[in-house]
């Protein structure tokens, strides 16, 4: 059996997005409107930066590297 990569700094850096990003979930519904939009667009941000790390984690893990 062959041992597993280990992951990059990138797995620490979802981890700590999606915690972030759930915190800012539980503070939105009580956002004034105007704060709530620019909450949003704070959290899609987000949301897109933790797909470029999860895509980068699979190239990694595809490649069969363990790069820090």
């Amino acid at each position: 059996m062959e041992p597993r990569p280990k992951p990059s700094n990138l797995l620490h850096d979802i981890q700590s997005k999606c915690a972030s990003l759930k915190s800012a979930a539980q503070l939105l519904k009580d956002c004034p409107p105007e704060q709530m939009r620019e909450m949003l667009g704070l959290m899609t941000d987000e949301t897109r930066e933790i797909l470029r790390c999860l895509l980068e984690l699979q190239k990694e893990f595809a490649a069969g590297t363990n790069a820090k």
